[in-house]
């Protein structure tokens, strides 16, 4: 009997000194990273995979949502700046600014197309780049220092009104802390106008109703917020048409909301406020109107009318008019 109780106590020994070693050298396994074909890109950040992060969205009960802004999604533009850096290489260690055609200029290299791609992309580049006939296995890091390109244009009940920067992946969720919250909370509405992609494409306008986004977790209306919108919010109750107000936004030099004068015209308007910045797109000039509960979007050709005095262009306004003047790209 003795002999048997001895027996099991050596056997639970030799258990438990199991347990124990496998999950200390398992540990160690784990610890251990992949092994990658190309030891110069490799990077902490790279070879370690984090869960993405989650954030709890107000009135939205145990919904939650990734997080998906990241600057390494950024993807590149003019004026942007970036700072560069090679390992062991220092003195090459650089701040460029993305130029008007898209290029960066650096040592060695000369110019570089880095316009539409990330920090990474770029750093692929030019580690290629370099690496040809100018320095064994470069090792080259490439971050965004300004964030200057993708501009958006916030007015209304917000705030912090104003040009705001995108910095990565964007939805109404990640606008609203951005632009300092709006002042009616949920009963907010937000005309989000959207320059066209291509020549004589019509402006895109969505609208965004806060309360059915935030109450009732309509996710149809956390909406991407992309470069060059223009966005106006307002109360739900202020409802655009009803006062005799119009609503200068975009590239003009005092945009905001201006009394409505009859026989007012668009030209009319952007003088009143201020003018066309230096970088506006006047023949991108649009008015956005509400015709029988509808919205409908009518192009200026603003050149026509003040090169020529084409008076055929310049609309007549009426009251709750949003005349959006887009930035220029080019």
């Amino acid at each position: 009997m003795v002999k048997s109780n001895k027996e099991i106590f050596f056997k639970k020994i030799f258990s438990w000194f199991l347990i124990i070693a496998l999950i200390t050298f398992g540990g160690c396994a784990k610890g251990r990273a992949p092994s990658a074909a190309r030891e110069d890109f490799k990077r902490p950040s790279e070879v370690i995979v984090q869960e993405p992060k989650k954030t709890v969205i107000p009135h939205l009960g145990k919904m939650t949502l990734p997080l998906k802004i990241s600057s390494r999604e950024y993807t590149v533009g003019h004026p942007d700046v970036l700072e560069i850096s090679i390992e062991k290489h220092e003195h090459l260690n650089r701040e460029v600014t993305v130029s008007e055609d898209g290029t960066i200029l650096f040592d060695f290299v000369g110019k570089v197309y880095v316009y539409g791609l990330t920090a990474f992309q770029i750093e692929e580049l030019l580690t290629n780049l370099l690496g040809k006939d100018y320095i064994i296995n470069p090792r080259v890091r490439v971050s965004v220092k300004e964030y200057l390109s993708r501009k958006i244009f916030v007015f209304g009940e917000v705030g912090e009104p104003g040009q705001h920067i995108l910095t990565g992946y964007t939805t109404v969720l990640d606008l609203i802390p951005m632009v300092g919250g709006t002042k009616e909370g949920l009963s907010t509405t937000l005309l989000i106008s959207r320059p066209p992609k291509i020549e004589d494409q019509e402006m895109e306008v969505i609208g965004v109703n806060l309360g059915r986004l935030l109450r009732e977790g309509d996710l149809s209306q956390n909406v991407e917020i992309e470069t060059g919108d223009i966005i106006y919010a307002y109360a739900i109750t202020e409802v655009p048409g009803a006062a005799e107000l119009i609503y200068i936004l975009g590239s003009v030099e005092n945009p905001g909301v201006y009394p409505y004068e009859k026989g007012l015209t668009t030209l009319d308007a952007i003088l009143l406020a201020g003018g066309f910045t230096e970088g506006a797109a006047p023949n991108g000039t649009r008015v956005v109107r509400r015709v029988a509960g509808e919205r409908k979007t009518i192009q200026t050709r603003m050149d026509r009318v003040m090169k020529y005095g084409d008076r055929d262009e310049d609309v007549f306004l009426e009251p709750g008019d949003f005349i959006i003047v887009p930035e220029s790209w080019f």
